[in-house]
């Protein structure tokens, strides 16, 4: 039998912890729910970090095929300030855009969106987000093209989203 509660914090309360996390090593806010967690959880469902790490170990030993599903411990850091969107604009990707040729600005996106997706692809994240835009559909139709041919993509899509509009394509990449 579990008991729930639900918890309010204003918000005055909450971001007034601002701290450096730990692991990430970046600015976050801190609040801590329970003062002991053993008291909170019964001794069934404790579980220590040790029996947490030797149990995830086992798992991947178990499964092999899913190796490549966990970020290796060198790239927590990446992973973690991996920004999961790309905007191809030609305005953020070069300051002197306006001088540039078309052909030119489209390869300078297609570079940064490569460089991106392999990125992700490394890191092991998904969903992305590829920012570009509606114009004439010539930067979208490229860079469809070449997630169709990738081998790491699951599936992709260019419908409406509520953040980017029609002008980003959502990438969906194989575990």
């Amino acid at each position: 039998d579990k008991q729930y509660n639900t918890l309010k914090i204003k918000p005055q309360q909450f971001f007034k912890k601002l701290r450096t996390a730990p692991i990430l090593l970046r600015q976050a806010y801190v609040y801590t729910l329970f003062e002991n967690l053993t008291a909170a959880v019964s001794d069934s469902e404790v579980e220590d970090l040790r029996t947490y790490t030797e149990n995830i170990r086992k798992e991947r030993k178990r499964n092999r095929s899913q190796a490549n599903t966990y970020v290796a411990k060198q790239d927590i850091h990446a992973y973690a300030g991996f920004v999961p969107e790309v905007d191809l604009h030609a305005e953020h990707l070069a300051p002197d855009y306006r001088k540039m040729k078309a052909g030119e600005i489209l390869q300078l996106q297609l570079r940064e969106f490569e460089s991106f997706l392999s990125q992700a692809v490394r890191l092991n994240y998904s969903p992305v987000y590829v920012i570009h835009g509606l114009g004439k559909g010539k930067l979208r139709d490229e860079i469809q093209h070449r997630l169709a041919r990738n081998p790491h993509v699951a599936q992709f899509k260019n419908e409406f989203h509520s953040k980017y509009g029609f002008g980003a394509t959502e990438v969906h990449l194989k575990h």
